[in-house]
């Protein structure tokens, strides 16, 4: 299965492998909009019960620092990896950082207790292909019997060969006087176990209006254990 399968031609402008798109679109924002999204606090306490103390934890798509900052108050030893520099920039966290792609992890082999990719930072990778690749990477990261975690949503189903096109408004994060209008197209692919999203999210009403794309492969749960079984996990 090629990446370019998973896209119908309409779609040509995400079949290319684009991991800088939504930092390009959400790190100015990131923190104020999604810095309460979860309680990092889970992870951390989920990690200290089943890896050894001082454990080697990297994570995926760590962006600004918000789970790894965390993770190293709890006293792991924490290498954050993100496409962004200007992501990394952002962290106020004292944890390494590297900027690289995660389906080509620039670490060595059998060097981590624990491996996270939170927040669906795995859909952003645009198709099951490259996705698996980033799954195999962390299995090549892990010292023997060393954890993998991954954290994304389960999207409801979709009827077999229908697509969808939504248009939603919400309050804007910051301007209580402006919104933010969300388009969104899902692309149906059940026979791959994934869904393609694209999505653009518009500023309206504020001094400075922005357009800010974005695009998620989101796998089923099947699909995942799938790719991760095929990378020796179990």
């Amino acid at each position: 299965m090629t990446p370019a399968a998973l896209v119908p031609a309409s779609f040509g402008h995400v079949t290319d492998h684009d991991p800088g798109l939504y930092a390009r679109s959400f790190t100015d924002v990131y923190d104020q909009w999604y810095g309460d999204l979860d309680d990092p606090q889970v992870i951390v306490d989920a990690l200290q019960a089943r890896c050894p103390a001082r454990a080697v934890v990297i994570e995926l798509g760590s962006g600004s620092g918000r789970i790894a900052g965390h993770l190293r108050g709890g006293g792991f030893t924490v290498l954050g990896i993100d496409v962004s520099t200007k992501m990394l920039r952002a962290s106020t966290s004292d944890e390494a950082r590297i900027a690289a792609d995660m389906i080509t992890l620039p670490v060595g082999s059998a060097v981590a207790d624990a491996v996270i990719v939170a927040w669906n930072t795995l859909c952003n990778l645009a198709t099951p292909e490259l996705q698996s690749r980033c799954i195999a990477e962390a299995a090549r990261c892990l010292v023997p019997g060393g954890l993998f975690v991954i954290d994304t949503f389960v999207a409801a189903p979709a009827n077999p060969g229908e697509d969808a096109i939504g248009v939603s408004t919400q309050p804007h994060p910051e301007d209580g006087d402006a919104s933010t209008v969300i388009i969104t197209e899902r692309i149906h692919r059940g026979e791959l176990g994934a869904d393609l999203i694209t999505g653009t999210h518009v500023e309206v009403g504020t001094p400075n209006p922005r357009s800010r794309p974005w695009q998620l492969c989101v796998l089923t749960p099947q699909a995942i254990d799938a790719a991760a079984t095929e990378a020796g996990f179990v």
